[in-house]
């Protein structure tokens, strides 16, 4: 299975990307901008509001991000 994490924080995904590298994983750093996506894909999006929206009556499922930080698994 490929990685491809999202995140809001740039600390948080830099703390990820050397975790993994350190497990022997092939990933590379990226940022993706003006993003309108449900919080369910965003790794540190705040867990309780996370959860509490996959319900019935969704109302974040198209939410804005001006900037989210990626981690990708590279294939070469």
């Amino acid at each position: 299975m490929r990685i491809n994490k999202l995140f809001i924080n740039r600390k948080n995904r830099d703390a990820e990307f050397k975790r993994l590298k350190a497990m022997g994983h092939n990933v590379r750093r990226s940022t993706s901008r003006n993003q309108l996506l449900h919080p369910m894909y965003v790794e540190d999006y705040p867990r309780k509001i996370r959860d509490e929206e996959k319900k019935f009556g969704n109302t974040i499922y198209e939410t804005y991000f001006s900037v989210l930080y990626k981690i990708e698994e590279s294939i070469y």
